[in-house]
């Protein structure tokens, strides 16, 4: 009797080891905004004051409950966006749109920002937070450029924005332009020496 029980144990868990359980695909939920991007809002209502930041084309966030045509998300940062900017993809469909069109849409985005395309530069400027992997690098390169390249439309732009936002641009420009003696750094440091002591954008960069 006892080893007839032994052996329908056995038997049990050699069907479990055989046929084990089948994994759920891989799924993401993407920004797939035709503007390129998502606008993030502090509460589920547009206001030309609640705009928290804005997420590219191909970024992935975590959503937590919908409300109507909202969708409040967790991260990168808390806040709400339109529900049809976003949608469930598999991991290699949001790799893939991520690659395909949404690096090259930030790039061009950025682009836009230098040659003094207001639309194009705050929403650029609203990309910073919650940067990483390759959006990350590819925004750096694009802030970088317009750094050295319109460096007085930037700070126009940039004195308008949130504290928030102002802070993480600056904050990955610190990091990316690299050390004191830096060409890049030089410069944007010359051009800031142009300002007044106390403008918005020389104040914060020395508190970095």
């Amino acid at each position: 009797m006892v080893n007839q029980k032994v052996a329908a144990v056995v038997f049990c868990w050699s069907a479990f080891v055989a046929f084990p359980a089948i994994a759920e695909p891989c799924q993401e939920s993407v920004i797939v905004s035709r503007e390129g991007y998502a606008t993030v809002r502090s509460a589920p209502r547009v206001r030309k004051n609640n705009i928290v930041g804005t997420l590219p084309l191909g970024s992935t966030f975590e959503p937590i409950i919908q409300r109507s045509n909202w969708v409040n998300i967790r991260s990168p940062y808390p806040g709400w966006i339109k529900q049809n900017q976003g949608s469930k993809l598999s991991c290699d469909e949001a790799f893939n749109l991520l690659l395909e069109k949404g690096l090259p849409t930030l790039s061009q985005l950025g682009e836009q920002a230098i040659l003094g395309n207001g639309v194009a530069a705050e929403a650029f400027l609203r990309m910073s937070r919650g940067l990483g992997g390759l959006v990350a690098e590819t925004y750096l390169k694009s802030l970088k450029d317009w750094t050295a390249r319109n460096p007085s439309f930037l700070v126009a732009v940039l004195q308008r924005q949130p504290s928030t936002i102002r802070y993480s641009v600056l904050d990955l420009l610190n990091t990316g332009i690299g050390s004191k003696q830096s060409p890049e750094r030089l410069k944007f440091e010359q051009f800031l020496k142009t300002l007044p002591p106390n403008h918005l954008i020389v104040q914060d960069w020395k508190r970095l």
